[in-house]
């Protein structure tokens, strides 16, 4: 009897052990529960962050672009080549690095007033900005400041490898069964969140590898391009430098240190002053330098001025002006001032010798009335799939084959942004390959408030001259 109440009292203990376990799992269970919730609803809450972006960009006339240098002719001239991060995607003109470093440069009424132009296109690599190039040089600047993202090394041409190599970045879905099984549970679709973004990071670093590859036709275009510039800038008595931006996305334990190190060196071989902003962001929060938090990559109003004050202090420091420009008004001593400069570059230049030209704003590109043919084009994505962006343009690529009115441009081919996405709806282009259509066209670059928008561009028409067909 004795032994039968032993083993009944045992029994019961190991049910009440067995219960207590079964509770403490069930709450570490809905505590995770809980936490994954919250966690994924702060990401989701990341699509939200594109309300604190202008629902209307606003820009100013162009003769009142460069108020300091109207009417002088004794002008510092700086023309800044690059992309739509170079254009100032999705923030106010005057929040740009480049207009930024336009009024740092004009700080004091002492030495000759600066005009800082950008010319830039979503999209462009630095082997395809030749036309970047040509359009800044025929404005006959004393400096040229070339910027390079690390995907500018991408060699366009070499679709196979580019379509192969991003092919992988994207990570292996997981077993359809495991999802209908777990599919309900927050915290699996944490985990599945966080195993995703890790092997996301490791597929990208591989694929930088790729890029970065000395014998790989990515590499070997890129040094090819860049040593072109500045022979073309040494011939034609203009400075020269480049400017190194990290992705901002990345920051957090950047992965990408041996790109940086492989550009620098690149560089100072090639003779070819830089400045590598990896230095200024590594420590910075990610959130607060992208222009939309966990979405879109492009530079915040803050990553804009923190690249408009490190490029005027390198060109101070590397000599590129002279120390006139130091501001003279600011909280530290002008020693201190030169010296923190002087810190940003290992080469010393030789002031700029600065051209006599006038000031004026560029004339405003005339209209196009043009017959054409279309050649090529992409798909309109899903307005679901750009979200947090509402809208979108695409560029399709056109054969010229009659100039009905005004100038016709310089090639037989164009590229022509239309309005694939308004509003969160689709626009239907209506648009045939091989159909011939005549359109009223303006130059896009005579329309800064498009450069914020999302583009959805064809690849060959990345080296076209660029128009916009307005429907309104």
């Amino acid at each position: 009897m004795k032994n039968m109440e032993f083993m009944s009292e045992r029994k019961r203990s190991g049910w009440i052990r067995w219960l207590k376990w079964s509770a403490i799992v069930l709450a570490a269970v809905a505590v995770s529960e809980i936490v994954a919730g919250r966690t994924l609803k702060q990401t989701e809450n990341w699509d939200r962050s594109l309300l604190d972006r202008q629902d209307v960009m606003y820009w100013i006339d162009a003769g009142r672009l460069h108020l300091a240098t109207n009417g002088v002719e004794n002008v510092l001239r700086v023309a800044i080549i690059g992309d739509s991060i170079s254009r100032g995607t999705k923030v106010f003109f005057y929040d740009a690095f480049g207009p930024r470093l336009e009024r740092l440069l004009n700080l004091n009424p002492g030495p000759p007033p600066a005009m800082v132009e950008v010319h830039a296109m979503a999209g462009a690599t630095t082997a395809l900005s030749h036309q970047l190039f040509e359009a800044a040089l025929k404005e006959n600047p004393d400096l040229v400041l070339l910027m390079v993202s690390l995907n500018d090394v991408e060699d366009r041409r070499n679709k196979n490898d580019l379509a192969q190599w991003q092919k992988k970045i994207e990570p292996a879905a997981p077993p359809a069964w495991l999802n209908r099984a777990l599919g309900w549970s927050r915290t699996y679709a944490w985990a599945m969140k966080a195993y995703r973004a890790s092997a996301e990071r490791k597929n990208i670093v591989e694929y930088f590898h790729h890029l970065f590859d000395p014998a790989s036709s990515h590499w070997r275009r890129f040094t090819a391009a860049i040593g072109k510039y500045r022979d073309t800038c040494e011939q034609r008595g203009i400075a020269m430098a480049v400017v190194i931006l990290p992705p901002m996305d990345r920051l957090v334990n950047y992965p990408f240190a041996f790109a940086h190190r492989q550009l620098r060196i690149f560089f100072q071989e090639a003779r070819v002053p830089y400045l590598d902003l990896l230095a200024d962001f590594k420590t910075r929060a990610p959130e607060r330098m992208m222009v939309v938090p966990g979405k879109d990559g492009h530079l915040s109003e803050i990553a804009h001025r923190i690249v408009a004050d490190s490029i005027f202090q390198f060109l101070i420091g590397a000599g590129f002006v002279s120390d006139a420009y130091v501001p003279a008004h600011m909280p530290v001593s002008r020693t201190d001032f030169i010296r923190r400069c002087q810190s940003r570059s290992s080469e010393s230049t030789a002031p700029i010798a600065l051209k006599a030209h006038p000031a004026v704003p560029p004339d405003k590109a005339a209209s196009v009335s043009l017959r054409t043919k279309l050649t090529a084009r992409v798909d309109t994505p899903a307005p679901e799939s750009i979200r947090p962006y509402t809208s979108a343009l695409v560029v399709y690529v056109y054969e010229i084959e009659q100039d009905e009115a005004g100038p016709p441009p310089a090639e037989n081919r164009i590229a022509v942004a239309h309005w694939g996405i308004r509003d969160g709806n689709t626009v239907e282009v209506g648009r045939t390959i091989g159909e011939s259509y005549t359109m009223a066209l303006e130059h896009f670059k005579d329309h800064p408030e498009l450069e914020g928008e999302y583009q959805v561009i064809e690849d060959s028409a990345l080296n076209l001259p660029l128009y916009y067909e307005s429907q309104e």
